[in-house]
């Protein structure tokens, strides 16, 4: 009976598992990859012959051919002139490590060998909702494989063979010609051309990012920076604000604190907002280089040299409060779903029938992750976000039960200005599915409502582009460049803070009183 459940669960997606293969029978890579690339698709008919696979070890496996046909098409493989050796065992570790690449879904997996029965177990949380990087990819014109940037065919309008020439015989005279030459690096030139290609799209989210520089956002996204480890705002006269000092960092090594404005970074004043934008980034840097800040603490000036560190920052941390719990979500960054169920967890185990959701000055992050903490709210099958590429609608829908009925519950979400993008889609998403149980306490968010993927290259260098508006899930409604405006508008009071250390929005969450 087991075996022919799973005979019907895999052929209900067009695909013919062999008779012979028992559920508990450890399969191979090559087997792996047929099923695999067989089920994401089983409706998609190409010449295959026009693709020339370049893996090695195949033989005259005709089904792992087709489908590794299909895969490279499509982008969802690179074409390597590798042995592939197909007759190995796959891991489950392996195979959990393919699905996230593919899907940004997390499974529990170890080191023992793949099994049908564990194939069906990490396939069926996916399969209601193929992830919104698939469906893009079978609906657009396969031209990058989104993993290595390899050139897989020649038909965007970009690759007109004058542009190219255009481009390359300038390279060429600069090369040979230019009166200092042989002061410049060329690959500097590369990149400048590069930076010159995004920049004129004029999207202030498209970047390209040097190998340098590349490093630096990848450990953002992780949570890490190198800086001082300050959290600021910037108020009406363009200035910045010290709101909160990371525990343990550089700035609280030398004294910085809540309240303290920061007037010069390396003697530069800080006066315009192309100024500020500059001078956020210069108190950012290389680890263990230094940065001289000047900060006007009361009416006391000083200037202090800090050395750079590398900044954890925390991306969860939360409260029991007297009558409510408050979970603190600074970043939605890899692995912050786990963090957030954690929390959760001991908001259910606290006995408190309020949860405060601090979104205030969350930048947003990983939309994987933003999916993955919807889960725990909606129930399987409903709609968590609407991406809206040029061609198409992609709706994602949560793919595990809530964690409870949020409706016994009463949620505050608090947000400001500087909460952005995954977090404006939770917040969002919350307030739709729960009109009568959720509210909104702040000031109007910050109004991302796009969303980019990142391509990385061999040099260590990195493209984010845009790829897709985000809507809300139930109004199909975008708060692009216009922001969530909270149900109640409170400001935070910095005087309040800096003489009493009450947080008002904070206080607004606590005694708002809920209407049935």
């Amino acid at each position: 009976m087991k075996k022919l459940l799973i005979w019907i669960s895999v052929t209900s997606f067009g695909l013919c598992v062999p008779s012979s293969f028992a559920v508990e029978k450890n399969i191979t890579l090559g087997e792996t990859l047929t099923l695999y690339f067989s089920e994401i698709f089983p409706y998609f008919t190409i010449d295959v012959n026009n693709v020339v696979v370049k893996y090695s070890g195949i033989g005259n496996r005709s089904g792992l051919r087709s489908a590794l046909q299909k895969a490279i098409y499509y982008g969802m493989l690179p074409n390597s002139a590798v042995n592939l050796d197909p007759d190995k065992l796959m891991s489950d570790r392996a195979f959990s490590q393919l699905l996230r690449r593919d899907f940004g879904t997390r499974v529990t997996a170890d080191e023992s060998f793949l099994t049908i029965e564990d194939y069906e177990r990490f396939m069926a949380p996916i399969r209601p909702s193929f992830s919104y990087r698939l469906l893009r990819l079978l609906n657009a014109p396969p031209e990058w494989n989104i993993d290595t940037a390899e050139i897989v065919s020649a038909k965007s309008q970009l690759t007109n063979a004058d542009n190219y020439y255009l481009l390359g015989k300038i390279y060429s005279i600069l090369q040979d010609n230019y009166l200092q030459g042989d002061d410049f690096k060329q690959a500097d030139l590369i990149y400048g051309a590069a930076e010159g290609l995004v920049n004129e799209l004029g999207d202030k989210y498209t970047k390209f990012f040097r190998p340098d520089a590349s490093t630096d956002f990848k450990n953002s996204l992780d949570g890490n920076i190198v800086g001082i480890g300050v959290i600021i705002d910037v108020d009406a006269q363009w200035s910045l604000t010290i709101t909160d000092i990371v525990r343990h960092s550089p700035a609280e090594k030398w004294g910085l604190a809540a309240g303290d404005k920061i007037i010069k970074v390396d003697g530069i004043v800080v006066s315009t907002l192309d100024g500020i934008i500059d001078d956020i980034g210069r108190l950012r840097g290389r680890a263990g280089t230094q940065v001289e800040v000047t900060v006007l603490s009361g009416k006391i000036q000083k200037t202090v040299a800090i050395v750079r560190e590398i900044i954890h920052i925390e991306q969860v941390e939360s409260e029991e409060l007297k009558d409510s719990y408050r979970i603190i979500f600074w970043e939605v960054s890899f692995g912050s779903d786990i963090l957030i169920r954690n929390a959760l967890e001991w908001f259910f185990l606290s006995g408190k029938k309020r949860l405060i959701l601090d979104l205030r000055n969350n930048p947003g992050g990983s939309m994987a992750e933003t999916r993955s903490i919807l889960d725990f709210f909606i129930d399987a099958g409903k709609p968590l976000v609407v991406l809206k590429y040029p061609k198409i609608d992609v709706t994602n829908y949560s793919i595990a039960p809530a964690m409870t009925d949020w409706n016994q519950y009463e949620i505050v979400i608090l947000i400001n200005g500087d909460t952005a993008s995954a977090a404006e889609i939770i917040a969002l998403g919350l307030r739709e599915y729960f009109p009568r149980k959720v509210f909104i306490i702040g000031e109007t968010s910050y109004g991302k409502g796009t969303v980019q993927e990142l391509i990385s290259f061999d040099d260590k260098s990195l493209l984010k582009y845009t790829i897709a508006r985000w809507l809300s899930p139930l109004n199909r409604v975008s708060i692009d460049k216009i922001g969530i405006v909270p149900d109640k508008k409170v400001l935070f009071d910095r005087q309040y803070w800096r003489t009493q250390h009450i947080d008002t929005q904070l206080l607004a969450a606590e005694t708002y009183q809920f209407t049935n």
